[in-house]
């Protein structure tokens, strides 16, 4: 047993005035006490569901049980159910947060990309940085794994908008689903309509406590007056191209990029899709974040090229087609299939 779990706790009911440095080492105290109960309980729940003791209360899944046994969301419970398993081939992990030292937050995120990168790596950064970052470190290790494509093709085959109308309220209900980095491309266009000041200003007194309900009546009249732009002849059009509408700031490891392990700020598969219809800059970094190098900026894909690209292999843009500058031309590929274009321009 460790050094923290033989302390005796306490008296936390005491009247007596605590200085703030016995309030914070009280706290630290309880705060790797938990840990290390935590891991502890995850031990127990990975015994259980090995057992297959969640049948005896007929439950379909161990997380099934643990929801109902804990009193905690579904999805909580399967992340507990995911990360004792994932506990067991992560020995030094493991040590780390049975005394304590590692809190379940970063423990569930290194348990995701552990076996992609030397778990003591991982380990001697998550103990040195706030939980904050270990799971940004880890989002960006998952980017380039080879399912973030997998994630990406789903978010966009997933891509939907439903339109209900309600004759007897007289209104309409539209329901959008679109992959993140489209959908903030919406939300970019709707606090561009409100600060232009193209939505009702005026408030009524009596709905000033529902503030939420102003707010999205706001959001509302931007997309009418979003549409409307579009509808006038303003930033819509067939011909109409994405570059320079929004700028975007993506890190990316050179090596990751080419299909080597690193970091990405985004899937891999989804800066590749950026790049298909954009003006970018290349800024090359140290490890340490300092620009070595900043490149031209280069040109957007010719009306041309796109014209020839969707008659020849159809809509460019869906996730699984990544475009590369070649001198003149433009190299666009799917899966294995590539089709070389060349500009006249």
């Amino acid at each position: 047993m460790s050094a923290v779990m033989s302390r005796p706790l306490a008296d936390y009911n005491s009247t007596e005035l605590r200085s703030i440095d016995e309030l914070d080492a009280a706290i630290g105290r309880l705060v790797r006490q938990m840990n290390s109960e935590c891991y502890q309980m995850l031990v127990l729940v990975r015994e259980f569901d090995d057992r297959f003791g969640w049948k005896k209360w007929g439950c379909k899944t161990c997380a099934e049980w643990l929801a109902y046994r804990t009193e905690i969301c579904l999805s909580a419970a399967r992340e507990q159910v995911r990360t004792a398993h994932a506990l067991r081939r992560l020995p030094a992990i493991s040590a780390a947060f049975a005394e304590g030292r590692l809190s379940y937050s970063k423990v569930r995120a290194l348990t995701r990309v552990a076996d992609l990168r030397h778990e003591d790596l991982l380990l001697a950064y998550a103990l040195d940085t706030t939980a904050e970052n270990v799971e940004e470190r880890c989002r960006q290790i998952r980017n380039v794994a080879p399912e973030s494509a997998h994630r990406a093709q789903r978010a966009w085959a997933k891509r939907s908008l439903t339109l209900w109308r309600n004759e007897a309220r007289g209104t309409m209900r539209l329901t959008v689903e679109l992959p993140i980095e489209e959908g903030e491309l919406i939300a970019r266009a709707l606090d561009s309509a409100v600060a232009a000041g193209e939505v009702t200003t005026y408030v009524d007194p009596e709905a000033i406590a529902e503030s939420k309900s102003t707010w999205c009546a706001q959001q509302a009249d931007a997309l009418v007056a979003v549409v409307k732009s579009y509808l006038d002849g303003g930033q819509g059009g067939d011909g109409a191209s994405t570059a320079d509408r929004y700028q975007v700031v993506v890190h990316a490891d050179a090596k990751s990029l080419r299909g080597g392990a690193g970091c990405s700020d985004l899937p891999v598969e989804t800066v590749k899709r950026l790049l298909c219809d954009c003006s970018f800059v290349t800024v090359f970094e140290d490890a340490n974040g300092k620009p070595l190098d900043v490149g031209r900026k280069q040109r957007t894909v010719s009306r041309i090229c796109a014209e020839l690209c969707t008659h020849a292999i159809g809509a460019a843009r869906s996730p699984v087609v990544t475009v590369n500058a070649i001198s003149k031309g433009i190299t666009w590929s799917i899966g294995s299939m590539a089709v070389k274009l060349t500009s006249t321009t």
